[in-house]
């Protein structure tokens, strides 16, 4: 099994196109991808 973490940067987030790209990606895999969001010191 191959895991890894990714940290989205940009302060507006996974932008709609490139979480579609993301999706499509990983339902030709068995995977599972978690999101987590949250705002620190605002």
């Amino acid at each position: 099994m191959v895991s890894g973490e990714v940290t989205v940067v940009n302060e507006s987030g996974l932008h709609l196109r490139p979480a579609g790209v993301l999706t499509q990606t990983s339902i030709k895999y068995k995977s599972n991808i978690y999101g987590v969001s949250w705002k620190m010191g605002r």
